[in-house]
């Protein structure tokens, strides 16, 4: 897979393009401060390809659950005490 950075406004947003042989994707990251702290919103379309549009609704699901996951492990991350 590559990836490109295609839009950066520090310290509001991004958006990351992806290609991979199955899809293309563009993930959307906002970041907002909200009551002293930051509130992250991350939006991804992606674009299927070939065989991959067979499998895409049941795969959403999956990639939909990684991606909340990796998030929520990002944030515990960052609450987490240094050291």
């Amino acid at each position: 897979m590559t990836c490109e950075l295609v839009e950066f406004d520090r310290p509001r947003r991004l958006t990351i393009h992806g290609e991979a042989r199955g899809m293309s994707f563009d993930d959307h990251i906002a970041l907002e401060a909200v009551d002293g702290a930051t509130h992250l919103t991350a939006t991804m379309h992606t674009s299927p390809k070939g065989l991959f549009r067979l499998v895409a609704p049941i795969m959403g699901r999956v990639v939909d659950k990684q991606f909340q996951t990796n998030w929520d492990l990002l944030a515990a991350a960052l609450r987490a005490p240094a050291g």
